[in-house]
């Protein structure tokens, strides 16, 4: 078990990873520049530096560098939220004939994935009776 939970979290963290460069390359490509007073636009960089956060954080778990058991807890939980705000975005939007089945199969596999991590942080977080 130990060691299916090492491979989860290391490909788990390698996918946050990339995903913050993914959308991080779309934040830049966009052209626009950010208004501070509206939250829709802040709400995509703060959910980047949520991504990075948690995936160092991941990285770095058995060293307790800068990031403590409660605090990663408080990361994957910030991170299942920006997932499920990523699904409500993205159902609302129309498709032609063409949908993104891979991209929902990947944000699909990080959210269970990341409950499955979730899970286990508690677990070991709790001591036993």
């Amino acid at each position: 078990m130990i060691r299916l939970r090492n491979i989860v979290i290391n490909v788990h963290a390698i996918g946050l990873l990339l995903l913050g460069l993914y959308l991080l390359f779309v934040l830049l490509a966009g052209g626009h520049r950010l208004n501070i007073e509206d939250f829709r636009e802040l709400k995509l960089p703060i959910e980047i530096l949520i991504f990075f956060l948690a995936a160092f954080a991941l990285f770095f778990r058995g060293r307790n560098f800068l990031f403590g058991n409660e605090t990663l807890i408080v990361l994957l939980i910030l991170v299942q939220l920006s997932f499920i705000d990523f699904f409500i975005e993205i159902s609302d939007v129309e498709y032609g004939d063409e949908k993104p089945v891979v991209f929902f199969i990947l944000f699909f596999l990080l959210f269970v994935s990341n409950l499955f991590l979730i899970y286990s942080q508690i677990k070991i977080g709790i001591p036993p009776p």
